[in-house]
């Protein structure tokens, strides 16, 4: 019997694998990273510059991991990244601000022309709608949250303790959810 659980296992990530190759999606993916300029700002302009330097530390570091993360753990579509402060621009559609990565390499030309209408925009933060609460959200090209079927968000469970998800989880977790809603 646990021979043929095993085989089960085995066959069933074979053809999820198999799927997952055939199913590479044309979206791109553009991640807002928050840099908590109005709290960095309200620091200085207080005259604690340590709380504001500390504050920007550690965003960029909350940062660094996400963009870490989705270098190493994702392929299922390219996936660009902007801060929060540069938004208007990129619901403006000027996207000259976007970068690929941990080195900030501006995006190439063809890059750039593959973004006409065919992205949506992630973050880390509330929800939209009734009920709040601290997810990776998904959103269309002018930030309005995705709605059923497609997948909306993926709970972070930030605030509940050892509930709480990983960056790299929360980011597997969209993967399986994107894959799943493609079948």
């Amino acid at each position: 019997m646990q021979r043929l659980f095993f085989f089960y296992i085995i066959l069933n990530l074979f053809f999820s694998i198999k799927i997952f190759a055939q199913n590479k999606s044309d979206q791109i993916i553009l991640i807002q990273l928050k840099t908590n300029k109005h709290l960095i700002e309200y620091y200085t302009e207080n005259g604690e510059s340590e709380k504001a330097l500390e504050e920007e530390l550690k965003q960029q570091k909350i940062n660094e991991q996400i963009i870490k993360t989705f270098e190493k753990n994702w392929d299922l579509c390219p996936v660009y990244f902007f801060y929060s402060e540069d938004t208007n621009a990129i619901l403006e559609e000027e996207f000259d601000i976007l970068f690929k990565n941990i080195e900030k390499n501006k995006l190439k030309e063809n890059e750039l022309n593959k973004l006409n209408d065919n992205f949506i925009i992630a973050y880390f933060g509330n929800t939209q709608g009734r009920l709040h609460f601290h997810a990776l959200v998904l959103t269309d090209s002018k930030m309005k949250q995705l709605k059923k079927p497609n997948t909306r968000y993926v709970r972070t469970y930030n605030g509940l303790g050892f509930l709480k998800r990983s960056t790299e989880k929360v980011i597997e977790i969209l993967e399986k959810k994107i894959l799943f809603n493609k079948k």
